[in-house]
């Protein structure tokens, strides 16, 4: 059973968690490596954090509107080791307010040069609340997710 078990890593969590992915993101991964394996991680939400690093608290925030930080989360979205992952934007607005957030993720990324932007489409997920947005690459299947080996 452990073989077909999946893990989705979320910035906020980890960051309200205690693990410090805004200033030392090699290192979070390191010990998620270290930890759980790489191979495990699946999927990788988009989101900020309203709260202290460490609070134990689990409130997101619009990306760039938290204690993670926008530069930060573009790190994560361009980090090597997570590189062909689906990015799911998760974060506390509207389709409309979506939109805007992964039309200025993908300026940035453009701008500084992250990564090919091209690739990053935004399609929504069925049956979430709330409403969230693929941001990289693919969607997974729908509407059980299914991690197969």
């Amino acid at each position: 059973l452990s073989d077909k078990i999946g893990v989705c890593l979320d910035p906020c969590h980890v960051s309200d968690g205690g693990y410090d992915i805004a200033g030392d993101l090699d290192g979070v991964l390191e010990e998620f490596d270290r930890t759980i394996g790489l191979d495990r991680l699946k999927a990788v939400h988009i989101n900020d954090s309203l709260n202290p690093l460490g609070s134990h608290k689990d409130r997101h925030a619009l990306i760039g509107q938290g204690t993670i930080g926008e530069e930060a989360i573009l790190r994560v979205i361009a980090h090597p080791a997570l590189a062909g992952l689906p990015f799911l934007l998760e974060t506390p607005t509207d389709d409309a307010g979506h939109g805007e957030e992964i039309r200025r993720l993908r300026s940035a990324l453009r701008h500084q040069r992250y990564l090919s932007p091209p690739r990053l489409r935004p399609l929504r997920l069925l049956h979430q609340h709330p409403p969230r947005q693929y941001l990289w690459p693919r969607p997974l299947p729908r509407p059980v997710i299914r991690w197969n080996s």
